[in-house]
């Protein structure tokens, strides 16, 4: 035990945090204060961690590191300098010292004011509020604290605090991703479809032995991604369309989908007629539902897209189809949306042009399409254009002309990627790469999906970790998954 005011200031810096509050509060009664350098601090009894010149009450350090003193109402804590590493630590010390008490920061300044610890749920949003000043790992290592310790916060006070702060979709983006693993509402009467045919001729010879949709994008096959996608839309039955010569393939990476708590069915395309032949090799598949179709070779990311998502399939059951735009600087090169904005809110396609001279908007249509449940009989409705396929352009149009087409517009910063040549590919496989190692999270990852929307158990996801192994990062990724739980 530290006996004297001189031994605690000399050496108590270089120990334990803990142990130098313990030691502190043997001293509390005789010693007025406690500090690292010759400035002197009236009226309060301070103590200064091992952090240059970070000054917090003695009262307040008792209460992060004892459980048994009595918790003050409000903890302050000084720091001149940088408050980032004394802040996480609290927040560590707090997760693993004193669950009963709750804490929180509200940090104004991050090179030097005053820290006002009070709630543990205040702390999260102004932890994530201030996510820019923190590297990414740093971000992710601090989060796993909330992670493991979800039982401590209040989802209720959470969300009415972040009413008071602008950009509060990327803070409740990270809430619902990370924190709460929102789960996504099961889309009822509703379809997918992952048009996974052709032959992949602007990546030969890549693709002269292997299906374009089973080529790597980063750390898995092209594929995970559209399905990702119908399965973030609450979609669990999803027929993928094939060439012949590549359906056992996709049958031996896929499976009948019940490692991903969905349901896969398979059908050969005989020949590439056309996007819109997808409804009518589906059509008993299909049956009375509605169907979202996702082109193989599309990669969606970005935040908001699961609302949007919920947004298509809400449109689907009150009769509307629903394409997908985003901006583009060379709108010539796709098929292009003329939108309006309507009194609700929502966007109003008034025309699709497939790759116009002169187009009337930059914002291109992508990869994804919602159509309620006459689709399979619309289909059916159009014509091979003159070079001999059945368009999907000519399929929307049906839906134009009947006014019961809406858009759904991805905003700045969303990630959209059409995988079909090599630069593209590489484009693709770069930025998900880049994401994942600064996210902490895999892209696309189907079986996460599943999990943290309940279609699948610990027991289903400690099977696919034996299957995988935890020799590739994708499999580590799903055993850290397991062992933190929901």
């Amino acid at each position: 035990m530290l006996k004297s005011y001189k031994e605690l200031t000399t050496s108590g810096y270089s120990q334990d945090k803990i142990n130098v509050a313990v030691e502190a509060k043997e001293l509390f009664k005789i010693e007025k204060g406690i500090y690292s350098d010759k400035e002197t601090y009236q009226d309060e009894e301070l103590i200064c961690f091992k952090y240059p010149n970070a000054v917090i009450t003695l009262e307040s350090a008792l209460a992060i590191y004892d459980d048994s003193y009595p918790k003050p109402e409000k903890i302050e804590i000084s720091t001149p300098h940088k408050s980032k590493q004394l802040k996480n630590d609290l927040i560590k010390q707090y997760f693993n010292t004193s669950p009963g008490y709750e804490s929180g920061v509200e940090d104004y300044n991050y090179k030097g004011s005053i820290i006002k610890i009070y709630n543990v749920d205040k702390l999260l949003v102004e932890f994530i509020r201030h996510k820019s000043s923190y590297t990414d790992e740093e971000f992710n290592n601090i989060l796993k604290y909330f992670i493991n310790n979800k039982s401590k916060l209040n989802k209720e006070k959470i969300y009415n605090y972040i009413e008071d702060y602008k950009y509060q979709d990327k803070i409740t983006e990270v809430l619902e991703n990370k924190i709460f693993n929102k789960k996504f509402k099961e889309a009822k009467n509703m379809r997918g479809i992952v048009l996974a045919g052709g032959s992949g001729t602007r990546l030969y010879p890549i693709t002269k032995g292997i299906s374009k949709q089973l080529v790597p994008v980063y750390d898995k096959p092209m594929v995970y991604y559209p399905i990702s996608v119908l399965m973030l839309a609450g979609i669990r039955d999803i027929l993928i369309i094939t060439t012949p010569e590549d359906q056992e393939n996709f049958k031996r990476a896929l499976g009948d989908g019940s490692q991903f708590g969905v349901n896969f069915e398979y059908v050969v395309q005989p020949s590439p007629d056309g996007l819109a032949q997808a409804f009518l090799l589906g059509e008993n598949f299909i049956g009375n539902n509605s169907c979202a179709l996702a082109l193989g070779d599309n990669i969606f990311y970005g935040n908001g897209f699961v609302k949007m998502l919920e947004n298509a399939v809400m449109n689907c059951q009150n009769g509307l189809a629903t394409n997908f735009g985003i901006h583009v600087h060379d709108p010539e090169r796709f098929g292009v949306m003329e939108v309006e904005k309507k009194g609700d809110g929502k966007f109003k396609i008034l025309s699709i042009e497939e790759k116009p001279k002169e187009p009337k908007s930059n914002f291109a249509v992508t990869g994804l399409y919602f159509y309620p449940n006459d689709v399979v009989a619309k289909a059916k409705e159009v014509k091979p254009s003159d070079r001999g396929e059945l368009e999907i352009t000519s399929l929307n149009n049906i839906y134009l002309e009947d006014n019961r087409l809406l858009g759904e517009l991805l905003g700045g910063g969303f990630n959209w990627y059409d995988t079909g040549t090599f630069d593209s590919l590489l484009d693709a496989a770069s930025s998900i790469k880049s994401i994942e190692i600064n996210s902490g999270r895999v892209v696309a990852c189907l079986e996460q999906i599943a999990y943290d929307n309940g279609w699948i158990n610990d027991e289903q996801l400690a099977k696919r970790v034996r299957t995988l192994g935890t020799k590739n990062s994708y499999g580590k990724y799903l055993n850290d998954i397991l062992k933190r739980g929901r």
